[in-house]
């Protein structure tokens, strides 16, 4: 394959990194952020997903899952902290609320187990016991959230369901139903679902400000519902009610309820970038950086990934509205950030050090700064190379991509030997690719 002329390529991780967070954060109920980090395995080149106050078997089974899905790295970071979400609400109510405590204990017992099959069996023994006059929906939302935990959207479904028929006026309930359904591409029967509940909080929590932050997840998940309806004015009302409640919160208890802040302002800056409205973007993003910053004092291998994801959408964001300075200082946090991760963890981060790497060079490039590009480009393509000798088939795209780029930079920089040297390394490596 030939060169391709005056094209500068983004890593493919960067654009994955952009898709994930494009689809928006839900959550289901408050403190629903999982607290999960990739971690080094004793396999090279292995990642496994880690979770706070998650029991290692059940990790096990999680990762198991995950890597039966094909997602890439911030994917199966994103599904794990909500899965993670799922396993410890799912382990309270079945302690606190159900009235069969040995079949409630057993359950428990295999959840902790990763055993989630079994669980979900006990689960169904509890549905058709008649001997406890503890509320059907709670024994059906339980199921449900099993079933979710094995990512079978579509069993869970009929579960939330008949836990919301059985209890409509409970939140928690609202929220899953009405969030199943929209992942269902049933948004039109989930949005009444929401309104509903949003009325009956908005209303109990004058009374009981308990509440509220059960409101604030509603009004987020709405928020997300009218964005994907392509109704931004109403999605960006919800989002600030949501951020408006979750930010009055934070000073009590920062650990619990900042993940939540931070869920919304990045739900925020999706809908203002997506919309054109690239100031409030900056705005939100912004402080969705300050507030992944002040988590990460507290716990680094939980947030400091998130801090160099931002700070990547933000030089992104800055290079789109043409202000190289400052998209370079905020590609340079994010390069500093992953490569301090990548000394612990270079399974999981050195492929965004390289991806920061190659968009520094594409940033310099432009800038014809050619011989700070060049430098940036080597090491990117040393990174490639190294990452593409135990996983040819992820990454010798990548270090063919970089040769582009770099090829072209020698071509713009009068060095023809060069450039042709690289661009015959680039079709070689293309040609095994195919």
């Amino acid at each position: 394959m030939g060169e391709v002329r005056g094209v500068r390529y983004l890593c493919g991780a960067m654009l994955l990194l952009i898709v994930a967070w494009e689809a928006g954060a839900a959550d289901i109920r408050q403190g629903a952020e999982g607290g999960c980090h990739p971690a080094v395995t004793d396999v090279p080149g292995k990642v496994m997903i880690v979770c706070d106050k998650v029991e290692m078997k059940a990790l096990e089974r999680l990762n198991e899952l995950l890597d039966k899905r094909d997602l890439e790295l911030p994917e199966k970071v994103w599904e794990a902290n909500e899965w993670a979400g799922r396993f410890r609400g799912l382990e309270k109510t079945l302690s606190e609320e159900i009235q069969d405590k040995v079949l409630a204990g057993d359950a428990w017992k295999y959840l902790q187990e990763g055993k989630l099959e079994e669980a979900g069996s006990v689960l169904d023994k509890l549905l058709d016991s008649v001997e406890w006059t503890d509320r059907t929906g709670t024994r059906q939302f339980c199921r449900a959230e099993a079933y979710s935990l094995q990512f079978n959207p579509q069993k869970a479904l009929l579960h939330y369901a008949k836990a919301y028929q059985d209890q409509p006026e409970n939140p928690v309930y609202a929220n899953a139903y009405a969030r199943a359904l929209s992942d269902q591409n049933r948004r039109g029967e989930a949005e009444p679902i929401y309104l509903a509940s949003l009325k009956r909080l908005e209303k109990s929590a004058q009374a009981n400000p308990a509440h509220l932050p059960l409101m604030a997840t509603t009004l987020n998940n709405l928020g997300n519902l009218y964005r994907a309806t392509k109704r931004p004015k109403e999605a960006e009302t919800a989002y600030k009610e949501s951020l408006e409640i979750r930010r009055k919160r934070a000073p009590s208890d920062p650990a619990a309820h900042l993940p939540n802040v931070a869920m919304t302002l990045n739900n925020l800056g999706i809908l203002y970038r997506t919309t054109h409205r690239y100031q409030e973007a900056e705005t939100a993003y912004n402080e969705l950086l300050d507030t992944y910053r002040n988590l990460a004092k507290t716990n680094p291998p939980a947030y400091q990934p998130d801090v160099a994801r931002v700070s990547t959408v933000l030089g992104m964001l800055y290079w789109s509205t043409q202000r190289p300075k400052e998209a370079e200082e905020a590609y340079r946090e994010s390069l500093d950030t992953y490569r301090n991760l990548a000394q612990g963890n270079p399974a999981a981060y050195l492929p965004n050090v390289a991806m920061t790497l190659n968009n520094l060079g594409n940033l310099n490039w432009a800038s014809q700064r050619l011989k700070e590009a060049e430098t940036f480009y080597l090491e990117s393509l040393d990174a490639y190379r190294n990452l593409a000798q135990l996983n040819p088939a992820a990454n010798l795209p990548n270090v063919a991509m970089t040769l582009n780029n770099l090829g072209n930079l020698y071509r713009d920089a009068q060095r023809p030997d060069d450039a042709k040297n690289v661009f015959k390394e680039e079709a070689e490596i293309r040609s095994k690719i195919k």
